[in-house]
């Protein structure tokens, strides 16, 4: 598949770091992924206590911060899934909070599609 690497870097990047500055006492992160011909997602979900109802959305606005437990003592400008989900629409997908009720789950998808690279024969490989 072909898709931009630096970009892939950050979005991953920001979900990780939230997941050790908002879940670290959960203790646990999974990262899933499936591909099919046209897109590759990947969830990043964690056991921490999650993103309350409501502000599944608004975590995507710039400079939004939850105001309760959750954040306190976090550092950070608030802008990480701002960018992180505009990259992934830079790339014909989307990164999305997903429906947990253990902890925090983000489900991102890219469009990748499929490149065939030639194998190259025999002959070719020992010349």
């Amino acid at each position: 598949m072909e898709f931009d690497r630096d970009a892939l870097v950050q979005i991953l990047g920001n979900l990780f770091s939230n997941v050790e500055k908002y879940a670290a006492a959960g203790r646990v992160m999974e990262v899933t992924t499936r591909q099919d011909a046209g897109s590759t997602t990947i969830v990043v979900a964690d056991r921490g206590p999650g993103i309350p109802k409501g502000q599944e959305e608004r975590i995507f606005e710039p400079f939004h911060r939850l105001n309760d437990r959750i954040s306190e003592g976090v550092t950070g400008t608030g802008i990480g899934l701002t960018i992180a989900r505009e990259l992934a629409r830079q790339h014909g997908g989307d990164l999305q909070a997903m429906p947990s009720s253990n902890g925090a789950r983000f489900e991102l998808r890219l469009q990748t599609p499929l490149v065939a690279h030639p194998i190259p024969a025999a002959e070719e490989q020992r010349a």
